[in-house]
């Protein structure tokens, strides 16, 4: 009822759409907001092309995949759902868990993460001690660094030498920037819309805006991995600096099927 009535009093709020994940607020929100996009949440954990297809039967125009899909299953679900509009994080932080499947927040701060009201527990520092079976309290701490332990913390996303092939399937780029400062947020978005343009527009890349990593060259993996029209001079190759990422960087799961593949083999 509480979330009915809320819904009814902003009902005249000109949205251009509505995100959503639990599907009991579906019906209510399309109650009032009957033409307004619905686009699903990532907190949905949505990995597949059947469970799009669903969602796209009901209504919903865009779905925030979730960060675990690499690039072939992101291509498979375009192909399957065509109409469907596809957003994928390209940025920022990684969840400890699958996506949308985290109480850690809730459980130590009563911030739910599907809620949106995250705290980052897993990126906060932690005290552990072992205790060996046969000397009960004699404790040895663990340490994994001398910034502190972080033992749930991961490496922010990264994707911008990856956009070439994700391009052709999605329809939105998604930055994780919670609790983040306007410098950090406009700092990324500018770096990801110029490799955009150039990708699209077959211009060159202006490599002073592509330094947002640390003691890496996003400049070097785009030389590797874009074509012949993303052109970058040799002499403006530099070595990364901290400009705004303080953590280090990883492409997720984006080739998670490859690894995995080649790790196989190397078993056998």
């Amino acid at each position: 009822k509480v979330f009915e009535a809320i819904t009814e009093q902003i009902s005249d709020v000109n949205a251009d759409a509505i995100i959503f994940s639990d599907p009991g607020t579906y019906n209510i929100i399309r109650k009032y907001f009957p033409d307004t996009h619905m686009h699903l949440s990532t907190q949905t954990s949505t990995l597949n092309y059947e469970s799009i297809k669903f969602w796209y039967d009901l209504g919903v125009k865009r779905i925030v995949l979730a960060r675990e899909l690499n690039i072939k299953e992101i291509q498979e679900i375009k192909e399957k759902v065509p109409g469907m509009e596809l957003e994928i994080f390209v940025h920022g932080a990684m969840c400890m868990t699958y996506s949308g499947r985290c109480l850690l927040g809730d459980y130590m701060a009563g911030r739910p993460g599907n809620r949106g009201e995250c705290n980052h527990a897993c990126r906060f520092k932690y005290k552990v001690w072992l205790e060996e079976e046969k000397r009960p309290g004699k404790l040895f701490q663990m340490k994994e660094s001398e910034d502190g332990t972080h033992l749930m913390s991961s490496k922010d996303l990264c994707t911008i030498h990856r956009l070439r092939e994700l391009l052709p399937y999605i329809d939105a780029m998604k930055f994780e920037g919670r609790s983040k400062s306007e410098f950090y947020v406009g700092s990324l978005v500018k770096a990801y819309k110029h490799v955009r343009d150039a990708i699209v527009d077959g211009t060159e890349i202006n490599p002073e805006i592509l330094i947002i990593g640390k003691k890496i060259s996003l400049i070097q993996k785009l030389q590797k991995k874009s074509g012949r029209n993303l052109r970058v001079k040799s002499k403006m190759l530099v070595d990364a600096v901290v400009k705004v990422v303080t953590l280090s960087l990883s492409k997720g799961f984006l080739k998670r099927a490859r690894k995995m593949l080649r790790q196989a083999q190397h078993d056998r």
